[in-house]
């Protein structure tokens, strides 16, 4: 049985599968363009509010709210390929940022459904419905399940990139300049930079560049790394 990559124990060695390969770069591309297509239109409601734009414009909020739930899938096969590419050098670390960044597209999974919630009071408001009453009560409360969801998107997304970005910057297997960008990213995204995630989607093409550009997988399945 032949693996999806064949690693090396040297930094910078790894050959995709022909379906891998393909997979992993549409795995980073699909997602940050359908992420970036939804961030898009919330930036587009900046200003008007988001009950308001709701309102006006429910088929466009919806297709943001689509975009975002088609690009989970998608962002748990990144995952897969941040794992791959970070055992060249760094299995642990590896694994570690493999675990984290799933906790957090879990929590990104949770966080969409909290937004499909609030689009369908926004679009059914009423007396039985009130967006500010939902708003309130979401800001308001500090149980249990808004914990441990604050830990698995906050802490599991944003450290599990970081960890992930550290093993594959030390395995060599994807541009130093796009993790850059993809840490500039990061940064811009905490301070709340408008449309941040096109700074990702260029990152990401960036990586699926680098991805099918890599030497083809010989015939021979194995795996390493220290």
């Amino acid at each position: 049985m032949v693996s999806l990559v064949a690693v090396e124990k040297r930094p910078g060695s790894i050959s995709w599968q022909r379906r891998g390969r393909y997979a992993a770069a549409a795995a980073f591309v699909g997602s940050s363009l359908l992420w970036f297509v939804s961030d898009l239109i919330a930036w587009a409601a900046h200003g008007v509010g988001r009950v308001a734009f709701t309102q006006t414009h429910p088929q466009l909020v919806g297709l943001a709210l689509s975009a975002d739930m088609l690009s989970v899938p998608l962002m748990f096969g990144t995952v897969v390929v941040w794992y791959l590419l970070g055992t060249v050098a760094s299995p642990r670390i590896a694994t570690a940022g493999a675990v984290l960044l799933t906790c957090g597209t879990a929590g990104q999974a949770m966080l969409i459904g909290v937004d499909v919630a609030q689009y369908v009071i926004n679009t059914h408001a009423g007396e039985q419905l009130s967006p500010g009453a939902f708003d309130v009560a979401l800001n308001e409360s500090m149980s249990l399940p808004f914990v441990v969801f604050f830990v698995l998107f906050y802490i599991g997304a944003f450290l599990g990139t970081l960890v992930c970005m550290v093993a594959v910057w030390r395995s060599r297997t994807l541009p130093r300049g796009a993790l850059l960008l993809a840490l500039l990213f990061l940064v811009a995204s905490i301070v709340g930079v408008p449309v941040a995630t096109a700074i990702e989607l260029v990152a990401c093409v960036w990586f699926a560049a680098a991805i099918l550009r890599g030497p083809q997988l010989r015939p021979v399945g194995t795996s390493g790394g220290r």
